[in-house]
């Protein structure tokens, strides 16, 4: 688990986002989550916020996939459909891939990875 602690705030969308804790755990429940947004990013961009993906998702449909908490706000961040688990040669090594899902019950899993994002390597996403 990776604890960061109460230090940044950020305002998006006209909703305060508090920075803090982070929990990253291949237990942590997310049946009933749904994707909520997207990201632009780097593949490195998320290993230097999230470290190395904890989750194994779906290995057909997606290559690479983090799951935990952020303030308690359950997220799920992974690539659908375009890596080379699913379209084999075709696809796009994890390294290449930009585009993100992010999976949560509600849009407080976007606006919480974001920040979360923001805070942990300075670009936003």
């Amino acid at each position: 688990m990776k604890n960061v602690g109460q230090t940044k705030s950020i305002n998006q969308t006209n909703q305060e986002v508090k920075m803090g804790e982070l929990q990253l755990s291949t237990t942590n429940n997310v049946n009933g989550t749904s994707l909520k947004g997207e990201i632009n990013c780097r593949f490195s961009t998320l290993v230097n916020a999230f470290g190395k993906p904890n989750d194994e998702y779906d290995d057909y449909k997606s290559d690479a996939a983090w799951r935990g908490k952020i303030n308690g706000v359950v997220f799920t961040i992974y690539n659908w459909k375009n890596g080379k688990n699913y379209l084999g040669s075709q696809g796009k090594d994890v390294d290449d891939i930009t585009c993100w899902h992010i999976g949560g019950y509600n849009n407080d899993a976007v606006a919480a990875v974001k920040a979360y994002i923001l805070q942990e390597t300075n670009k936003e996403v």
